[in-house]
């Protein structure tokens, strides 16, 4: 699945990055698509995730959530990244 997504660090520094993502396993792995920045895998063990919350972004929807001390904010314009992160991050959580 592909998303924008925002991470905000504690100082906090936003980053943007139009990512490829996916769970499997009970995580979260999230590699930015190649351009001018370098491409960096950050793997997130779904135990770890704090703080989920729905909202809208100028008519997008996001879902957003801390892990460690970075909050992440996915983006989405359709094609049904939305449900598969929440479907997922709520499925692996309530187990």
């Amino acid at each position: 699945m592909f998303a924008y997504v925002e991470i905000i660090d504690e100082q906090g520094k936003t980053t943007y990055n139009y990512v490829n993502f996916e769970i499997s396993d009970g995580l979260l792995s999230i590699k930015p698509l190649k351009g001018m920045l370098p491409v960096h895998l950050s793997v997130i063990p779904i135990s770890q995730i704090k703080d989920i919350s729905e909202n809208e972004y100028y008519g997008w929807n996001t879902i957003s959530f801390t892990h460690g001390k970075n909050k992440y904010v996915f983006t989405y314009s359709g094609f049904g990244g939305e449900d598969y992160l929440r479907e997922h991050l709520l499925a692996v959580m309530s187990d």
